[in-house]
């Protein structure tokens, strides 16, 4: 355990957050390509696929890990897209159990899906860290550019290129505050989407209520039913989401009726700690 600037015994996931948060952004930009796809014929988006694993998979184990770690990248890499950090480091900013050794294999694990998947470039060399070259979050495999220079650059002469470059910013907090290593992969993703589903309104102090219709989900965000209610009632225990029943629109010739809409409370991500009560 760290002792804070007051004396109190830190967490080491928070301590090591507080670490990496001296050298990273105020936030992690995060593409919208990396979160849905423009129509449901495309590939799963890329945090569906970290979340699986594999086609056709229904979320591994290490799902979680992939996702956390991938937007640890995110926020942590500035315009050189080059990583070097111990795997023991990654394993307690994620809060995994034993960080030396079984967290550091989990990480080390995750590093290679990666590596094999093109969302990064892996330099391993015995008795070494890797080196880590980040990949673009869309699941290109190009280089990995900040999305903002990359839209800034593009949006005069290639407008629709530019567009494809839009991203949501997520706020440190989610590392110093010990959430990134409290949500599994289906509360990650979940997250994710709401987040992106809230749009602007998201830095309000009440954000617009959003509604995933099922075949919404499965077409632009790739959910399954299971991923959507899971992550969803892990958010609302853990109070970084509201859910109430609402009325939606209507289809056609159909009743208005209510269904379970959401509510990011971004106030509680960024003011609370997992675990606290809520303000």
């Amino acid at each position: 355990m760290i002792a804070d600037l007051d004396g109190n015994t830190a967490r080491p996931e928070l301590a090591a957050a507080a670490h990496l948060a001296r050298r990273a952004k105020r936030e992690a930009p995060v593409r919208y390509s990396f979160i849905s796809r423009e129509t449901p014929e495309q590939p799963a988006p890329p945090v569906i696929r970290l979340l699986r694993g594999g086609a056709g998979g229904r979320g591994s184990a290490g799902g979680g890990v992939r996702i956390g770690l991938y937007l640890s990248l995110l926020w942590v890499v500035h315009d050189d897209p080059t990583l070097t950090f111990p795997a023991r480091a990654w394993a307690e900013l994620l809060g995994l159990d034993q960080p030396a050794t079984a967290g550091a294999r989990r990480i080390k694990n995750a590093l290679r899906w990666l590596d094999a998947n093109q969302f990064i470039d892996l330099e391993s060399a015995r008795g070494h860290d890797a080196i880590v070259h980040l990949l673009e979050d869309s699941g290109s495999g190009r280089r990995y550019e900040l999305p903002g220079a990359t839209y800034t650059r593009l949006r005069r002469s290639k407008p629709a290129a530019a567009d494809a470059h839009r991203y949501i910013q997520l706020p440190r907090e989610l590392w110093t505050n010990g959430w990134i290593g409290a949500l599994s992969g289906p509360a990650l993703t979940m997250l994710l989407v709401l987040w992106l589903e809230t749009g602007k309104t998201i830095k309000h102090p009440d954000p617009k209520w959003v509604w995933l219709s099922p075949s919404m989900a499965h077409d632009r965000y790739g959910l399954s039913e299971e991923t959507r209610l899971k992550g969803a009632q892990e958010l609302t225990r853990l109070h970084l989401i509201r859910t109430s029943q609402r009325a939606v629109p209507p289809d056609a010739f159909q009743f208005r009726r209510g269904r379970n809409s959401h509510q990011v409370q971004q106030q509680v991500l960024v003011g609370q700690q997992p675990g606290t009560a809520p303000a």
